[in-house]
């Protein structure tokens, strides 16, 4: 899961941004103000996104244990 969060932290960065933009820039119809709170807007983005990220690898599915190979006689 380690390996997937960088990816992911980027996706939902982008997704924050893209509601911010979509909300403010285009049915708010000012652009303006979306460039003007970008001084705030983005670094909450970042702390929500790494919070979500981290979040859910904690929360996440454990690793499943190895496979016993083909034929194998023992205890479970």
């Amino acid at each position: 899961m380690w390996k997937a969060a960088p990816p992911f932290f980027l996706v939902v960065l982008a997704e924050i941004e893209i509601s911010a933009f979509l909300a403010a820039g285009v049915l708010g119809r000012r652009i303006d103000a979306f460039v003007f709170l970008q001084a705030a807007l983005f670094p909450a983005a970042l702390w929500v996104a790494l919070l979500t990220v981290m979040a859910l690898i904690w929360w996440g599915r454990p690793p499943e244990p190895a496979q016993r190979p083909y034929g194998y006689v023992g205890q479970p």
